[in-house]
C-alpha cells in the first residue's frame, strides 16, 4: 500500500517537473529543471536525447559520485566561471567508466588508472562496449578533432571523428 502511494507521488512529481519545464519553454526561457537544479538548456532535442537519459542513469545510488562530480563541474564551477570544471567532469567520467567495467565484471584488479578501464570497455574479447574511436577520444588533437587508432601506422591517414559524435559533448568552460 505504501509502495503504491510512493509511486503515485513520484508520478505526480514527474508530471509537475514536466509542466514546469513546459512553462519555461513556452516563453523561451533557456532553462530546464533536473534533480533539484535549474540548468541552462534551450534545445528540446538535446533535452530529450542527452539530459533526460543522463540524469535518469545517475539517479541510481551506485552513480552517486558521478552525480556529485558532474554537478560540481557543470553547476558549481562552469556556471559560476569557477576553476577546474573540466577536472570535475573528468572525475565523473572516470567514475562512470569504472562502474560500468565493474558491473560487466570486466575489472581485473590490475588497472592502473582510467586508461585501463577504458581498455576494458573497448576490448573486442568482452564484446566491445564502446567503439575504438570513443576510446581514442581523450587523445584527439584539438586541431581538426582527428584521431588515429593505436593500430594504425603513424603515416596513415587520420580517421575523422564524425561531427555528430562530438556534438553531444558538453562545453566544460
Amino acid at each position: 500500500m505504501i509502495a503504491i502511494r510512493q509511486l503515485g507521488k513520484e508520478k505526480a512529481f514527474r508530471e509537475a517537473v514536466s509542466e514546469l519545464n513546459h512553462r519555461l519553454r513556452e516563453p523561451r526561457l533557456p532553462f530546464q529543471y533536473h534533480d533539484g537544479i535549474c540548468q541552462f538548456g534551450n534545445d528540446e532535442i538535446v533535452e530529450k536525447q542527452v539530459y533526460e537519459p543522463f540524469w535518469s542513469i545517475v539517479k541510481d545510488p551506485k552513480f552517486k559520485n558521478v552525480d556529485i562530480d558532474i554537478k560540481e563541474a557543470a553547476i558549481d564551477r562552469r556556471d559560476s566561471n569557477g576553476r577546474d570544471a573540466a577536472l570535475y567532469a573528468l572525475k565523473a567520467l572516470e567514475s562512470a567508466i569504472e562502474i560500468i567495467s565493474d558491473d560487466k565484471e570486466w575489472t581485473r584488479g590490475t588497472e592502473r588508472g582510467a586508461v585501463s578501464y577504458v581498455d576494458n570497455l573497448v576490448s573486442s574479447q568482452k564484446g566491445r562496449f564502446i567503439a575504438v574511436w570513443e576510446a581514442d577520444l581523450p587523445r584527439l588533437s584539438s586541431a581538426g578533432c582527428s584521431a588515429r587508432s593505436a593500430s594504425q601506422p603513424a603515416d596513415s591517414r587520420a580517421q575523422r571523428v564524425p561531427a555528430s559524435k562530438l556534438a553531444c559533448l558538453p562545453a566544460w568552460g
